[in-house]
Protein backbone atom coordinates (compact mmCIF):
# COMPACT_ATOMS: atom_id res chain seq x y z
CA UNK A 1 0.00 0.00 0.00
CA UNK A 2 1.42 3.07 -0.85
CA UNK A 3 0.84 6.60 1.09
CA UNK A 4 1.59 10.15 0.23
CA UNK A 5 4.85 11.40 0.36
CA UNK A 6 5.87 15.09 0.26
CA UNK A 7 4.19 17.29 -2.19
CA UNK A 8 1.67 15.30 -2.81
CA UNK A 9 3.82 12.36 -4.37
CA UNK A 10 3.02 8.99 -3.55
CA UNK A 11 5.79 7.32 -1.34
CA UNK A 12 7.35 4.47 -2.88
CA UNK A 13 5.96 0.98 -1.71
CA UNK A 14 8.67 -1.43 0.63
CA UNK A 15 10.44 -3.51 -2.24
CA UNK A 16 12.53 -6.49 -2.03
CA UNK A 17 15.44 -3.98 -2.19
CA UNK A 18 14.42 -2.65 1.16
CA UNK A 19 14.48 -6.12 2.73
CA UNK A 20 18.31 -6.25 1.37
CA UNK A 21 19.43 -3.30 3.02
CA UNK A 22 17.72 -4.06 6.06
CA UNK A 23 19.47 -6.77 6.05
CA UNK A 24 23.22 -5.78 5.33
CA UNK A 25 22.38 -3.51 8.08
CA UNK A 26 21.03 -5.70 10.27
CA UNK A 27 24.63 -7.65 9.53
CA UNK A 28 26.80 -4.83 10.13
CA UNK A 29 25.32 -3.94 13.30
CA UNK A 30 25.98 -7.48 14.45
CA UNK A 31 29.75 -7.78 12.99
CA UNK A 32 30.68 -3.95 14.33
CA UNK A 33 29.15 -4.91 17.83
CA UNK A 34 26.99 -1.72 17.75
CA UNK A 35 24.47 -3.74 19.85
CA UNK A 36 27.23 -3.91 22.88
CA UNK A 37 30.25 -1.91 22.04
CA UNK A 38 31.87 -2.50 25.52
CA UNK A 39 32.21 -6.14 24.72
CA UNK A 40 33.26 -5.48 21.25
CA UNK A 41 36.36 -3.16 22.92
CA UNK A 42 37.24 -5.84 25.55
CA UNK A 43 36.62 -8.85 22.50
CA UNK A 44 39.36 -6.71 20.29
CA UNK A 45 42.15 -5.87 23.08
CA UNK A 46 41.18 -10.21 24.07
CA UNK A 47 41.81 -10.67 19.82
CA UNK A 48 45.66 -9.12 20.17
CA UNK A 49 46.04 -12.06 22.74
CA UNK A 50 44.75 -14.43 20.46
CA UNK A 51 46.94 -13.00 17.44
CA UNK A 52 49.95 -13.65 19.53
CA UNK A 53 49.55 -17.39 19.47
CA UNK A 54 47.42 -17.30 15.77
CA UNK A 55 48.73 -20.94 15.09
CA UNK A 56 47.18 -22.31 18.18
CA UNK A 57 44.14 -23.51 19.72
CA UNK A 58 41.94 -22.65 16.65
CA UNK A 59 42.04 -25.41 13.92
CA UNK A 60 41.14 -28.70 15.27
CA UNK A 61 43.11 -31.80 14.18
CA UNK A 62 40.85 -34.58 15.96
CA UNK A 63 41.84 -37.43 17.77
CA UNK A 64 41.85 -41.35 17.12
CA UNK A 65 39.38 -42.09 20.23
CA UNK A 66 38.03 -39.88 22.95
CA UNK A 67 38.10 -40.65 27.03
CA UNK A 68 35.28 -41.94 28.12
CA UNK A 69 35.20 -39.83 31.60
CA UNK A 70 36.18 -36.24 31.11
CA UNK A 71 39.37 -35.54 32.15
CA UNK A 72 40.45 -33.20 34.64
CA UNK A 73 42.59 -29.91 34.63
CA UNK A 74 43.50 -28.05 37.40
CA UNK A 75 44.44 -25.09 35.87
CA UNK A 76 44.45 -21.30 35.57
CA UNK A 77 43.29 -19.03 32.62
CA UNK A 78 46.20 -16.39 33.21
CA UNK A 79 49.07 -19.15 33.49
CA UNK A 80 50.90 -19.09 29.96
CA UNK A 81 52.04 -23.38 30.74
CA UNK A 82 47.78 -23.49 31.35
CA UNK A 83 47.95 -22.47 27.96
CA UNK A 84 49.64 -24.70 26.14
CA UNK A 85 47.33 -27.41 27.45
CA UNK A 86 44.58 -26.05 27.00
CA UNK A 87 45.39 -25.21 22.98
CA UNK A 88 46.23 -28.86 22.59
CA UNK A 89 42.42 -29.84 23.93
CA UNK A 90 41.21 -27.53 21.55
CA UNK A 91 43.34 -28.70 18.84
CA UNK A 92 42.30 -32.77 19.36
CA UNK A 93 38.66 -31.82 19.99
CA UNK A 94 38.61 -33.05 23.69
CA UNK A 95 36.58 -32.30 26.69
CA UNK A 96 37.76 -31.30 30.12
CA UNK A 97 36.70 -31.49 33.81
CA UNK A 98 38.09 -27.37 34.62
CA UNK A 99 39.02 -26.99 38.29
CA UNK A 100 40.20 -23.22 38.15
CA UNK A 101 43.09 -22.22 40.45
CA UNK A 102 44.15 -18.66 40.35
CA UNK A 103 46.15 -16.81 42.91
CA UNK A 104 44.94 -16.18 45.47
CA UNK A 105 42.40 -19.26 45.21
CA UNK A 106 41.77 -21.85 47.91
CA UNK A 107 38.82 -23.69 46.85
CA UNK A 108 40.59 -26.53 44.75
CA UNK A 109 43.60 -26.70 46.37
CA UNK A 110 43.52 -29.73 48.73
CA UNK A 111 41.78 -31.37 46.13
CA UNK A 112 44.91 -30.69 43.78
CA UNK A 113 47.37 -31.27 46.75
CA UNK A 114 45.95 -35.05 47.52
CA UNK A 115 46.32 -35.95 43.37
CA UNK A 116 49.62 -34.09 43.01
CA UNK A 117 51.67 -33.67 46.63
CA UNK A 118 51.37 -29.68 45.62
CA UNK A 119 49.48 -26.69 44.36
CA UNK A 120 51.51 -26.40 40.83
CA UNK A 121 49.23 -25.97 37.30
CA UNK A 122 48.89 -27.03 35.45
CA UNK A 123 48.16 -30.81 36.70
CA UNK A 124 46.26 -33.31 34.76
CA UNK A 125 44.14 -36.18 36.08
CA UNK A 126 43.20 -38.94 33.42
CA UNK A 127 40.64 -41.12 35.09
CA UNK A 128 40.46 -43.38 31.97
CA UNK A 129 44.17 -44.42 32.68
CA UNK A 130 44.96 -43.05 35.59
CA UNK A 131 47.47 -41.04 34.81
CA UNK A 132 48.33 -37.96 36.92
CA UNK A 133 50.52 -35.52 35.04
CA UNK A 134 52.03 -31.90 35.55
CA UNK A 135 54.12 -29.78 33.64
CA UNK A 136 52.66 -28.79 30.48
CA UNK A 137 54.98 -30.00 27.90
CA UNK A 138 54.45 -33.70 29.64
CA UNK A 139 50.64 -33.45 29.41
CA UNK A 140 50.36 -32.35 25.58
CA UNK A 141 52.83 -34.91 24.83
CA UNK A 142 50.69 -37.60 26.87
CA UNK A 143 47.25 -36.27 25.47
CA UNK A 144 48.83 -36.55 21.58
CA UNK A 145 49.71 -40.29 21.98
CA UNK A 146 46.66 -41.23 24.09
CA UNK A 147 44.24 -39.34 22.22
CA UNK A 148 45.68 -37.54 19.22
CA UNK A 149 46.39 -39.43 15.74
CA UNK A 150 49.28 -41.30 15.45
CA UNK A 151 50.96 -38.79 12.50
CA UNK A 152 50.34 -35.66 14.69
CA UNK A 153 52.91 -35.08 17.04
CA UNK A 154 52.86 -32.56 20.32
CA UNK A 155 53.16 -28.82 19.13
CA UNK A 156 55.82 -27.24 20.35
CA UNK A 157 54.98 -25.00 23.63
CA UNK A 158 56.85 -21.89 22.64
CA UNK A 159 56.36 -20.04 26.11
CA UNK A 160 57.83 -16.64 25.21
CA UNK A 161 54.62 -15.63 22.92
CA UNK A 162 52.45 -17.47 25.69
CA UNK A 163 54.26 -15.60 28.40
CA UNK A 164 53.39 -12.48 26.05
CA UNK A 165 50.01 -13.27 25.63
CA UNK A 166 49.11 -13.70 29.55
CA UNK A 167 50.63 -10.42 29.99
CA UNK A 168 48.59 -8.63 26.83
CA UNK A 169 45.55 -9.61 29.83
CA UNK A 170 46.45 -7.84 32.66
CA UNK A 171 45.25 -9.27 35.93
CA UNK A 172 41.82 -10.31 33.56
CA UNK A 173 41.87 -13.92 35.47
CA UNK A 174 44.28 -13.64 37.59
CA UNK A 175 42.94 -13.06 40.96
CA UNK A 176 40.39 -15.27 42.78
CA UNK A 177 37.30 -13.44 43.82
CA UNK A 178 35.09 -14.29 47.00
CA UNK A 179 32.31 -16.57 45.88
CA UNK A 180 29.94 -19.71 46.18
CA UNK A 181 30.50 -22.09 44.84
CA UNK A 182 27.68 -23.88 42.61
CA UNK A 183 25.85 -27.10 43.90
CA UNK A 184 26.85 -28.86 40.21
CA UNK A 185 29.47 -28.03 37.94
CA UNK A 186 28.38 -25.45 35.17
CA UNK A 187 29.34 -26.34 30.99
CA UNK A 188 31.20 -24.02 28.59
CA UNK A 189 31.28 -24.20 25.30
CA UNK A 190 34.25 -22.45 23.70
CA UNK A 191 37.68 -22.59 21.82
CA UNK A 192 40.84 -21.65 23.22
CA UNK A 193 41.75 -18.93 20.54
CA UNK A 194 38.32 -17.39 20.93
CA UNK A 195 38.71 -13.79 22.09
CA UNK A 196 34.91 -13.66 23.41
CA UNK A 197 35.00 -17.02 24.70
CA UNK A 198 38.23 -15.48 26.84
CA UNK A 199 36.44 -13.21 28.73
CA UNK A 200 34.41 -15.56 29.77
CA UNK A 201 36.36 -18.16 31.07
CA UNK A 202 38.48 -15.32 33.23
CA UNK A 203 35.55 -14.58 34.72
CA UNK A 204 35.17 -18.41 35.73
CA UNK A 205 38.73 -18.99 37.03
CA UNK A 206 38.26 -15.73 38.90
CA UNK A 207 35.33 -16.77 40.79
CA UNK A 208 36.58 -20.51 40.76
CA UNK A 209 34.08 -21.96 39.35
CA UNK A 210 34.47 -25.32 38.04
CA UNK A 211 32.69 -26.54 35.09
CA UNK A 212 33.10 -29.05 32.30
CA UNK A 213 34.71 -27.07 28.71
CA UNK A 214 33.40 -28.15 25.52
CA UNK A 215 35.77 -27.65 23.10
CA UNK A 216 34.59 -26.48 19.79
CA UNK A 217 37.44 -25.11 17.25
CA UNK A 218 37.02 -24.39 13.82
CA UNK A 219 36.85 -27.09 11.18
CA UNK A 220 39.74 -27.52 8.93
CA UNK A 221 39.41 -25.61 5.41
CA UNK A 222 35.84 -24.74 6.10
CA UNK A 223 34.90 -21.28 5.31
CA UNK A 224 31.77 -21.01 6.97
CA UNK A 225 33.13 -21.61 10.55
CA UNK A 226 34.67 -18.03 9.94
CA UNK A 227 31.60 -16.48 8.92
CA UNK A 228 29.54 -14.91 12.16
CA UNK A 229 27.19 -16.87 13.76
CA UNK A 230 24.49 -15.10 13.52
CA UNK A 231 25.06 -15.54 9.84
CA UNK A 232 25.42 -19.19 9.67
CA UNK A 233 21.96 -19.21 12.15
CA UNK A 234 20.17 -17.33 9.63
CA UNK A 235 21.12 -18.27 6.02
CA UNK A 236 23.27 -21.55 6.01
CA UNK A 237 20.40 -23.53 6.80
CA UNK A 238 22.47 -26.53 5.12
CA UNK A 239 25.50 -26.31 7.67
CA UNK A 240 27.01 -28.98 9.31
CA UNK A 241 30.24 -28.80 11.05
CA UNK A 242 33.34 -31.09 10.33
CA UNK A 243 34.22 -31.68 13.12
CA UNK A 244 32.79 -34.24 16.35
CA UNK A 245 32.33 -31.59 19.20
CA UNK A 246 30.65 -28.80 16.57
CA UNK A 247 28.46 -31.50 15.74
CA UNK A 248 26.87 -31.65 19.42
CA UNK A 249 26.78 -28.29 20.13
CA UNK A 250 25.28 -27.45 17.03
CA UNK A 251 22.39 -30.28 17.86
CA UNK A 252 22.10 -29.20 21.34
CA UNK A 253 21.88 -25.24 20.96
CA UNK A 254 20.59 -24.90 17.77
CA UNK A 255 23.69 -22.72 16.56
CA UNK A 256 27.30 -22.86 16.69
CA UNK A 257 28.27 -19.41 18.98
CA UNK A 258 30.40 -19.20 21.81
CA UNK A 259 30.84 -18.24 24.53
CA UNK A 260 27.79 -20.65 25.36
CA UNK A 261 26.79 -21.49 28.83
CA UNK A 262 24.93 -24.14 30.54
CA UNK A 263 23.89 -24.09 34.40
CA UNK A 264 22.44 -27.29 35.48
CA UNK A 265 21.79 -25.52 38.94
CA UNK A 266 19.26 -22.78 37.70
CA UNK A 267 18.67 -23.98 34.81
CA UNK A 268 19.90 -21.40 32.39
CA UNK A 269 21.87 -21.79 29.10
CA UNK A 270 22.49 -18.62 27.20
CA UNK A 271 24.70 -16.78 24.32
CA UNK A 272 26.70 -13.56 24.80
CA UNK A 273 30.17 -13.07 26.50
CA UNK A 274 28.33 -9.92 28.62
CA UNK A 275 25.29 -11.77 29.63
CA UNK A 276 27.59 -15.13 30.83
CA UNK A 277 29.56 -12.58 32.60
CA UNK A 278 27.03 -10.84 34.39
CA UNK A 279 25.52 -13.73 35.41
CA UNK A 280 27.58 -15.06 37.24
CA UNK A 281 29.16 -12.84 39.44
CA UNK A 282 25.26 -12.08 40.38
CA UNK A 283 24.54 -15.94 41.22
CA UNK A 284 27.74 -16.78 42.69
CA UNK A 285 30.14 -13.78 43.05
CA UNK A 286 29.70 -12.93 46.63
Amino acid sequence: METAGKAGRPARSATADDSVIAEALSFGKSALGLEDPGTRLRALASFGTSLLRINRGVIVKGHRQAPEKPLELFEAEYCPFCRHVREALTELDLDAMIYPVPKRGKRFHPQLKKLSGKTKVPFLHDPNTGIKLGESEAIVKYLHEQYGHAWDKAPERKIATSTLASASRGKNGMFAHASRKPRKALELYSWEGSPYARLARETLCELEIPYLLHNVGKTPGSHADYMPPEYRAKYMHDYMPGTENRRKFLARAGKVQVPYLIDANTGVAMFETRKIQEYLRKTYGA
